[in-house]
């Protein structure tokens, strides 16, 4: 049976173990994982993952709490929150928006 997960992801605010650093530690473990397609000990092979979310969510409710708007990779104005590689290949590097598409510039350490 194939596994996908529906949504994974770190908020970066908005509770004590949400920040910036957890969420690019988060990433930088997930990612080179997916991205090995060894799956797990128990189910292994491809796991397909959707990142939750792209992009701050101003309007979303915070009755959860505090963090729930912030769970994307890039603020509200679309400047990425930290260096990050989604090939998994351990390049990371920041995006900058442009009207159309994001593309890499260059690798910054965090």
């Amino acid at each position: 049976m194939p596994i996908i997960v529906g949504e994974v992801g770190w908020p970066t605010d908005g509770d004590k173990n949400a920040n910036v650093n957890m969420a690019y530690r988060f990433y930088n473990g997930l990612l080179p994982r997916i991205a090995s397609n060894k799956g797990t000990p128990l189910r292994p092979g491809s796991i397909d993952v959707y990142l939750f979310g792209l992009i701050d969510e101003d309007a979303k409710s915070i009755a959860p709490g505090n963090f729930e708007r912030l769970w994307g990779i890039f603020r509200y104005d679309w400047q990425p929150k930290f260096a990050m590689d989604i090939s998994g290949r351990g390049q990371n590097s920041f995006f900058c928006t442009g009207p159309k598409r994001a593309v890499p510039r260059e690798v910054v350490p965090v």
